[in-house]
């Protein structure tokens, strides 16, 4: 699996900080509740009715990163085939390079949204953070 997430929520004007922690609500399960959650919201919101999290003036008890809510895990795979051929007793030789950079052509998904205040928390990326399969030829003449 990939790295451990790190949750936020909006400040509420507290001792100056820009990002504060939501609040775990105990008794809720993380398992998300639809195919497009990466895990259930209702887990960290403390008025379910108005789907607010910590409240102002407060601190969260999540911490700073949760090691059970994961970034999707990121595999790659570059191949290259390369072949050298000597010419005039070893004196010339060429080599010719084909490079495969995604080889397998994969798709990487974003991080979940992970924003405690913002209306799809919780909700799968579906924008791609990976270049698609890309393939350079190349050549190189030494002498």
């Amino acid at each position: 699996s990939g790295l451990p997430v790190l949750l936020t929520q909006s400040a509420t004007a507290l001792i100056g900080n820009q990002v504060l922690r939501p609040t775990r609500v105990s008794g809720v399960s993380l398992a998300p509740t639809s195919s497009s959650q990466a895990f259930n919201p209702a887990a960290f919101y403390v008025d379910p009715v108005l789907k607010t999290s910590t409240p102002a003036y407060k601190f969260g008890n999540v911490t700073r990163y949760v090691p059970y809510i994961r970034y999707p895990n990121y595999q790659n795979l570059d191949v290259f085939f390369q072949k050298e051929t000597k010419f005039w007793h070893d004196r010339v030789s060429a080599t010719a390079r084909f490079e495969l950079l995604n080889a397998p052509n994969s798709v990487i998904f974003g991080a979940p949204n992970v924003n405690a205040n913002n209306a799809n928390f919780g909700a799968k990326s579906t924008s791609q953070t990976n270049l698609p399969r890309e393939g350079q030829l190349s050549a190189r003449f030494t002498f």
